[in-house]
């Protein structure tokens, strides 16, 4: 009977190939600017390279070769130039989820800041029908809140908008989404 393979979790398990293979596909230029890499990226615009049958974050990737030593599973690649990205070594520092919070919060490039900016100009955000995925109307919207005050459930309100799943009409009621309607 063959025993299957074990694989690696680890970056400092990659060979010389992968490692070679990485810096290819980043564009390395003088050590104060960006480094960015140009292969796949994710959703958050982070480099993506695929290496021992899995896929790994590139600013992961680059501070454990560059402290020779894996990330704690608690711990973040965080980025000071605030350019996902970026394969810079000294650009990149192990911080904690707390440290990166604080990090991004101060330079107002967290959620929370993006949360305020929309509330202090909110003719710049798109709302509502506006959102090209809207799955609902304005007019729906105020049905659905109608619907919960005079005490429906939220499946029997679902029922009647069968387009859409429960959880979208349970964001709906408990104000989650659709804010601007309050």
């Amino acid at each position: 009977m063959e025993v299957p393979v074990k694989h690696a979790k680890s970056i400092l398990s990659f060979t010389q190939e992968d490692i070679n293979r990485f810096w290819s596909k980043v564009a390395i230029g003088d050590s104060n600017e960006c480094w960015e890499f140009r292969a796949g990226k994710d959703y958050d615009g982070y480099g993506i390279f695929y290496a021992q049958r899995t896929s790994w974050r590139s600013n992961r990737i680059v501070v454990a070769l560059t402290l020779r030593r894996d990330l704690g599973k608690d711990k973040q690649a965080c980025h000071k130039c605030d350019n996902p990205s970026c394969c810079n070594p000294n650009h990149i520092y192990e911080g904690s989820d707390l440290d990166n919070k604080r990090d991004a919060t101060e330079r107002q490039h967290y959620s929370q800041a993006q949360y305020k900016r929309a509330a202090e100009h909110p003719e710049t955000y798109l709302r509502g029908e506006d959102v090209h995925l809207a799955k609902l109307t304005e007019a729906e919207v105020l049905a659905i809140r109608k619907f919960w005050s005079e005490g429906y459930t939220i499946r029997s309100i679902q029922r009647l908008i069968p387009r859409v799943c429960w959880e979208t009409v349970s964001s709906v009621v408990k104000n989650k989404t659709w804010k601007h309607l309050l």
